[in-house]
Formats: C-alpha cells, structure tokens, sequence
C-alpha cells in the first residue's frame, strides 16, 4: 500500500496506480479515508499527500465508499481557498459525480449542504446537481426533493449566490418539474437566474417529460457515477498540458496543485520549455479555478463563464 500510494504522487497522471488502487480498493480504501477526514479536518497536507489525496477522492468516489460521505460534506464547508487548493477544477469538473458515488443514504445531508449560504457557490452547485441525478434514479425520494427545491425557492436559500440558483433551475429541468417551472420564470425576472445561466432549460425540461427514463441528459450535464478513473479525469492531464504550450508549468516545487498533473502522453513541449528559464517564478495557480462554469464570467461581459471566456479560450 505504501508504493501504491507513492505512484499516486509520483508526478506522472497514474494511470497504472489508479487501475491497481481499484483493484484492491479494500485495502487502500482506509488509507484514502484517513487522507480525507484529515484533509477535513483542517490538517496541513504535504505537497505528496495532496496529491494521494486528489486521487483518493476520486478512487473512494469510484469504489462508492459510503463511509467517506460524512468526512467529505465536512470538508465541502471549508473555506473556498482552502478547497481550491485541495480540488482546483474538481470542483467544477467531477465534483458531483464523488459527491454522487459517496452517497450514504442521507437525503438530508446533502439538502442541508445545499441550503448552506456559508458554503462555497461551486459545492452548492455541484450538490443540486448531485440532489436531482439521485432522485431521479430513485435513491433520494421525489417528492422529498421537489419540496425541497420548493422550499429553496420560497426561502430565498440560494441568497445572492448566482451558481447556486444555477443549480436549482438546473435541478427543476432534469427532473422535469414543471409545477416549479412559472417559480424558475419568477426567478428569471427577478434576476436570481439570468438568461446566460439559462442553461437550456425549457429543452431540458420537455426532454424530461417526453423521456423521464432516458439518461441522455444527464450525461451530457456529466452526472452519473465514476466508472472509468482514466477516463474521469482526462480534463486533469488537459489542464496540464494546456500549462506546458502556455509556458505556465510551475517548476517551483511549492507542492502538488489538482491542475498541474503531468501528461505522460505528450513530451512534445520539453525541449521548448528549456529555453524558458523564468517559468520557475510562475505562481502554482490558475486564477480561474474559483470561477464555476455556470457563473457569472469575470470579464463583466454578463454571460455565462463556460458560454465567454472559457468557450474562447481567454481564461487558459
């Protein structure tokens, strides 16, 4: 287990160690376990250990590790730059398919986490989207969660969190609620939902009704279960090589960043990069990982950030 765990963070994308921790996931489980209550706990991770810990997550997300579902919703109400720097584009990537493969059965727990105006808008977000891939496959009873999304908005949860109403609205058309629909119109012209995060919704809502049973469109909202690791988070070693053609590969050794994991596909960028000695000063950050894909842009242009500058390309 201790050179599984070291490949982990060997710094290539473990595409082997992520297969073998699967394969005795009994047994690396604990080890996983241990990494993400002390993660929640507020405990400092080494650079190593938050690399085994990014991995674990989603290993003990793919092993559908019920008993990490209460350490997670703790770490899920840590502050956003802590999470940031534990999760980067998790949060907006594969965050609720863990949230989804380490569900414990406790519908409430994951309201409450949704309810939470302290939280971080991508965790609220990424949960009501969790919430509605649950009750539609029936693990989270409906009429629990259409009174639930009732009672958001009536109560105002959402408060001035524009992701978190994202997901609401979102919510309301996977599951084809359509006694909440003139709420969502209300929310429209109020300003709580914006035509940018709009997000489809009457198609989503008719593809609902006419195909209650059709799972299309929550794989194309990439809701589901985690399946294939390689596979889940092929974005990881995008990201990655994304940084080397920008000459962004942070070489400072400041520890392990979720958006920085090597790309062991492409050594293409290697000889270029020697010739940028200055690359060592790069901060291990990408300033856009705080931004949902559903949020407001950061460029004031009003639309959607997945539908401005990260569909351009501006925010690489």
């Amino acid at each position: 287990m201790d050179e599984l765990l070291a490949d982990l963070a060997a710094g290539d994308f473990p595409m082997s160690p992520l297969a073998d921790c699967m394969g005795c996931f009994p047994d690396i489980a604990p080890r996983l376990r241990h990494l993400l209550e002390r993660a929640a706990a507020g405990d400092h991770l080494t650079g190593t250990e938050e690399a085994q810990f990014f991995y674990g997550l989603h290993i003990l997300a793919a092993g559908r590790d019920g008993r990490s579902c209460r350490p997670l919703l703790r770490l899920l109400r840590r502050r956003s730059d802590e999470l940031d720097a534990l999760l980067g584009d998790a949060l907006n990537e594969t965050l609720p398919r863990i949230l989804i493969g380490l569900f414990d059965g406790d519908a409430r727990s994951y309201f409450d986490l949704a309810n939470d105006q302290a939280a971080d808008g991508a965790v609220r977000a990424g949960v009501l989207d969790t919430i509605a891939f649950l009750t539609w496959e029936g693990r989270i009873g409906r009429e629990q969660t259409i009174h639930f999304l009732d009672r958001f908005d009536r109560e105002r949860r959402g408060g001035t969190d524009a992701a978190a109403w994202s997901g609401w609205h979102r919510a309301v058309a996977l599951l084809g609620l359509r006694g909440l629909a003139p709420q969502v119109e209300a929310a429209r012209r109020d300003g709580r939902v914006t035509d940018d995060l709009d997000d489809g919704f009457w198609p989503i809502l008719h593809q609902a009704e006419s195909t209650p049973h059709d799972a299309t469109r929550f794989v194309e909202a990439k809701l589901g279960y985690i399946r294939d690791l390689v596979a889940a988070l092929e974005w990881v070693a995008d990201n990655r090589l994304a940084l080397r053609r920008d000459h962004a590969m942070p070489e400072n050794n400041t520890g392990f960043s979720p958006d920085d994991v090597y790309d062991d596909f492409d050594d293409d960028f290697d000889d270029e990069l020697d010739g940028f000695t200055d690359v060592t000063t790069l901060p291990a950050a990408n300033p856009w990982r705080s931004v949902g894909r559903n949020a407001p842009c950061p460029c004031g242009s009003g639309k959607k950030a997945k539908k401005c500058c990260l569909a351009s390309g501006a925010a690489a």
